[in-house]
């Protein structure tokens, strides 16, 4: 049987490999539109920070394809889809067969629309090639950045900059940063912390526009705000979030919505086409993170190699680790809560969030051991009062 993967990230890795320890005899091709091998994305920010090379990043060399007999193709671009025939057609004009079919595209950066004079140190980071150029931008441009953004990533994008010996601050259109991982408490505090380490923030701003100045021995950006305030930088990264690319499956005729729908085995509407990672939406969530993207992968691939396994919802996880500040979160925040325990000791801040006597979410600062009790008491395999022990 013939199983075909579009993208290499690590639901179609995990999927590859999952259907490679079903099926020793499966024949299994890659086709992926970056030029490298599968790399751990949650370490880009490692890379632009530059503690890591290429080199440590690549989560899988060649070898591990090789062995498991497993094609890999780079640098290459799906077009089209014959559903009837069950045909992929490539930007270089080749063409493979498949039996089952595994759509894990993922998504491409959100940018807002902006009135943009030219793109000179205007960047936008979600690869290893947005990284270097980035990196070396900033390398031989020091100065102030700015971070369109205060989600997790633009946090992180920000404390990278800081270490390549450059200014930085958040310009974010809500009210707060992390808007959808904390509650407004808890976000106040993380940006105290923030700001105490060096981080500037312009928050419930959005950008009109970008203006160009050129100076003597320098180009730098002036960023106008819609509330009529300027900031002049070196340079500008967009962190606004990310968009699954769907208008190629959606043109001809998977169903989709912000992604490609997929339902519990991660199948499509078309039969023999299953979606996971980026580009999925399941029960209208699309996660964007590695730890979801990697189980639908390994969902994916069990099911498209005869099993009947369901991926279950995962309750959203946020971990941050910038400039010393270690920060864990689940749950949703944005509903109401019967009780709310918070725990607050100068070293360490815990926030609990109950209904009918279970744990729904928690917020946890400056303690890296006990997000391992809280997700066992989420998963009811530990008593809510176990928390309570720990104060």
């Amino acid at each position: 049987m013939k199983y075909l993967i579009i993208g290499n990230g690590v639901a179609g890795t995990e999927a590859s490999l999952i259907i490679k320890k079903n099926n020793e005899n499966a024949d299994i091709t890659i086709i992926d539109s970056e030029k490298h091998l599968f790399y751990y994305r949650p370490r880009l920010i490692d890379h632009l920070a530059g503690k890591i090379d290429d080199d440590k990043i690549i989560a899988h060399k060649q070898s591990i394809y090789d062995n498991n007999n497993i094609n890999i193709i780079k640098n290459t671009e799906v077009v089209n889809i014959d559903i009837k025939n069950k045909i992929v057609i490539c930007d270089d004009n080749t063409t493979y067969k498949y039996d089952k079919l595994l759509i894990a595209t993922g998504a491409s950066p959100l940018i807002p629309s902006v009135e943009l004079e030219d793109n000179h140190g205007v960047f936008e980071f979600r690869d290893i090639e947005d990284s270097h150029k980035i990196r070396e931008f900033c390398t031989e441009n020091k100065g102030e950045y700015a971070i369109i953004g205060g989600g997790l990533l633009g946090i992180e994008t920000a404390n990278a900059i800081m270490q390549l010996g450059c200014d930085v601050r958040i310009i974010e259109f809500y009210n707060r940063i992390l808007p959808r991982q904390l509650d407004e408490e808890t976000s106040n505090l993380l940006e105290k912390k923030l700001s105490d380490k060096g981080i500037k923030f312009n928050l419930n701003c959005s950008v009109d526009k970008i203006e160009t100045i050129h100076e003597e021995n320098s180009i730098k950006k002036r960023i106008v705000l819609k509330n009529g305030e300027s900031i002049v930088v070196n340079g500008i990264i967009f962190s606004t979030g990310i968009c699954p690319k769907i208008e190629l499956f959606k043109q001809i005729g998977i169903l989709t919505n912000r992604g490609v729908i997929v339902n519990e085995f991660m199948e499509t509407n078309i039969k023999d086409i299953y979606a996971a990672g980026d580009i999925a939406e399941f029960n209208s969530i699309i996660y964007g993170l590695w730890l979801p993207s990697k189980k639908q992968g390994e969902i994916a691939g069990e099911n498209m190699s005869g099993n009947n396994k369901k991926f279950e919802s995962i309750p959203m996880e946020t971990r941050l680790k910038v400039t010393g500040i270690n920060l864990f979160s689940v749950g949703d925040f944005n509903k109401k809560f019967e009780e709310i325990k918070t725990y607050d000791n100068g070293e360490s801040f815990k926030k609990y969030f109950i209904n009918n006597k279970k744990l729904e979410a928690a917020i946890i600062i400056g303690d890296n051991k006990l997000p391992l009790i809280v997700g066992k008491v989420l998963n009811g395999r530990e008593p809510l009062e176990s928390l309570y022990k720990l104060e």
